[in-house]
């Protein structure tokens, strides 16, 4: 099992190990409007997952961003952002960003 360290303290992770090719896992999240979307599986594309604390900061909103225009040139691909944003301001800062 793999570990980490929070806090300066080794804790050990569980779950199964991700490697580079692995399908991930389907979850299901809220989107922006409230709905449910699954993530995830085998969807004939790459999903490019980009996980940041808070799209209303510009560092987060910068890396957004990149990997939007990166993903962009990538045939076939998709980009699904996590953010710790409630979904009502998500919505907002989707409106306000020019990608």
């Amino acid at each position: 099992m793999a570990t980490t360290k929070l806090k300066g303290n080794e804790v050990t992770l569980s779950g199964t190990d991700v490697k580079v090719g692995d399908v991930a896992p389907v979850v299901t999240v809220v989107a922006k409007d409230l709905s449910d979307v699954q993530v995830g599986g085998q969807k004939g594309k790459a999903q490019i997952v980009v996980v940041v604390p808070s799209l209303d900061t510009a560092v987060c909103a910068a890396e957004t961003r990149k990997f939007n225009g990166a993903a962009a040139r990538v045939e076939n691909a998709e980009v699904i952002v996590f953010s710790m944003v409630v979904p009502f301001a998500m919505g907002s800062v989707c409106t306000n960003e020019v990608v």
